[in-house]
């Protein structure tokens, strides 16, 4: 049996799937300084926890103005018990679009956020989670690595979660009998601004999440085991997709990625993963916990 616990608080992003988090002190990261701080203050108004906030663009880790804002992150949980990392922040492509037509700097910048940031975020905490024999880290990824075999057309996208999914399966049997919870948590639709008005208007109401069930759900899945899949609405896509063959999933697809009124082939669950809206309400955020890890047996 693996560890289990029993968390008395909710992953939260700043915007996105939750805003609040009864239980534990919070690092808050985005790089929209206004949200920051009305985020800020809401969580100070409203429950009893402290907050701090770093102003980090993901999507420049790797260059000087990258590594200022990391080294202002370590700052920010140097001393800290940081309990908790929520990797929650992506960036996706506006739309269905063939690799050789692609802007390279929207793809850069995709890879920055989804992979490298990701990566060198979860390696600054883990340092001192092993230092106190526990953590855990969660990892957002997408539909689009479980459920089917490929995603063409949203191709680097598909292919920065798969990283992010064989990353989160490694380091879970790295750091398990250290104490430290690893996982991946398998999000598909979600109403949130990731997800186009075209496919929420296709969609049936039960496919889609809510972000307060999404976050609820999710919450109580963490330390349960390296995968997770949180909430019916979220499974049964999944589910329908395990009776359709690799080849049906290929050319739906391709089709469904290339003609937004093919969207309706969702609900049968033939064309699955996420869908997006405009690039530029897709950058989601990274949160620190601060705090025990709250794990049991």
């Amino acid at each position: 049996m693996g560890h289990r616990h029993r968390p008395d608080f909710w992953p939260q992003p700043v915007h996105g799937p939750g805003a609040r988090s009864p239980g534990l002190n919070l690092v808050l990261v985005d790089l929209n300084a206004a949200n920051l701080q009305e985020t800020s203050d809401v969580i100070k108004s409203s429950h009893n926890v402290k907050n701090k906030t770093v102003v980090f663009d993901l999507s420049l880790v790797g260059t000087a103005q990258g590594d200022e804002a990391m080294r202002r992150f370590r700052e920010a949980v140097d001393g800290l018990d940081v309990g908790l990392l929520v990797n929650n922040a992506a960036v996706a492509t506006p739309g269905a679009v063939y690799l050789h037509e692609a802007d390279v700097d929207r793809l850069v910048r995709m890879i920055r956020v989804n992979l490298w940031a990701l990566t060198e975020l979860t390696a600054a905490v883990l340092p001192g989670m092993l230092e106190r024999g526990r953590g855990t880290v969660v990892n957002v990824g997408s539909g689009s690595t479980l459920a089917v075999p490929s995603f063409p057309l949203y191709t680097v996208y598909s292919s920065t979660k798969r990283y992010v999914a064989t990353l989160s399966r490694s380091l879970y049997v790295e750091y398990k009998s250290k104490g430290i919870d690893v996982q991946y948590q398998v999000p598909f639709y979600v109403h949130t601004g990731m997800l186009s008005s075209a496919v929420k208007a296709k969609l049936r109401p039960w496919f889609v999440a809510t972000p307060d069930e999404y976050t609820r759900t999710a919450a109580r899945w963490i330390g349960r085991g390296p995968l997770c899949v949180p909430g019916a609405a979220q499974k049964l896509p999944l589910c329908l997709t395990g009776f359709v063959p690799e080849c049906v999933h290929d050319w739906s697809g391709c089709i469904c990625s290339a003609e937004p009124s093919f969207a309706g082939m969702a609900d049968l669950g033939f064309r699955l993963g996420s869908s997006f809206g405009h690039d530029q309400s897709i950058h989601t955020n990274n949160i620190l916990k601060q705090g025990r890890s709250h794990r049991g047996r």
